[in-house]
């Protein structure tokens, strides 16, 4: 049973190393994660289930950028969500 679960493991942090090197980029937008996998032909349920599963393995964090208005920086009008992929110490330190 366990390497059945070993091995979902590993093909979780395959998709989600992948998605990292399609962008080339440590910190990418939920926005991006989701148009990647959507275009791969996921449903939106799938993507939100494999980034949720993604944060409980440690493989990701999840955090939340503020958008400001360009003209009054302290004005917030809105958020934005972003993954970081988690380096394989910080990872390690999961397990």
């Amino acid at each position: 049973m366990k390497l059945y679960k070993k091995g979902k493991i590993r093909k979780l942090k395959k998709l989600i190393q992948e998605v990292f090197k399609h962008y080339n980029e440590r910190i990418i937008y939920e926005e991006e994660f989701e148009e990647y996998f959507l275009k791969k032909g996921m449903t939106r349920e799938e993507v939100n289930e494999l980034w949720s599963k993604a944060h409980s393995k440690g493989l990701i964090e999840i955090g939340v950028i503020p958008e400001a208005d360009p003209n009054n920086p302290l004005n917030i009008t809105g958020r934005k969500i972003i993954f970081e992929l988690k380096t394989e110490e910080e990872q390690d330190e999961e397990e």
